[in-house]
Formats: C-alpha cells, structure tokens, sequence
C-alpha cells in the first residue's frame, strides 16, 4: 500500500479506491466507512455522486482521519511496536 492513501486520510480527503482482487486498503481502512470503492469505468459516476452528496462522504473522510492519526502515525507505530523494547 502506497504513503499516498495515509496522506489523503491526514488531509482530510475522501479517499477513491479502485476495487480489485487484492484490497489491501482493507487491511487499515474500513469501506464506506472510511473510504469508497469505485468500479472499474465508473469513476466519473463515482465522482458525481460523492459531489452530488458531500455531507455524507465529508464524515467518511473525517472518520478516516480520526483513525489514521490514531494509529498510523509514528508515535503510534513507536508505541505498539518499540515500547517494550
């Protein structure tokens, strides 16, 4: 997974994530919760409705926020993974 999708979170940003086999984005994000998946050739549509509803994705985005300060910052990598050390 790519630093681009923790800084979208960070920034606040709804974050698009095109659906595929493997969704690692799964793995620290929660769909419709705190991202969307777009279908492949349906972007545009996706856009459009995002645009066409914003309150609804604005607390997506916001929830995203919330957990990636939470637990993907560096205090937070240092706290689970090197407090003990």
């Amino acid at each position: 997974l790519k630093s681009r999708v923790f800084e979208a979170a960070v920034s606040r940003s709804v974050i698009l994530c095109r659906k595929d086999d493997f969704n690692v984005i799964e793995r620290y994000f929660e769909p419709d919760k705190e991202f969307v998946y777009y279908e492949p050739g349906e972007l545009k549509k996706t856009i459009h409705q995002i645009l066409n509803n914003y309150g609804k994705y604005e607390k997506i985005a916001e929830r995203a926020y919330e957990k990636a300060v939470k637990n993907y910052t560096v205090k937070a990598f240092v706290h689970k993974y090197l407090t003990d050390i």
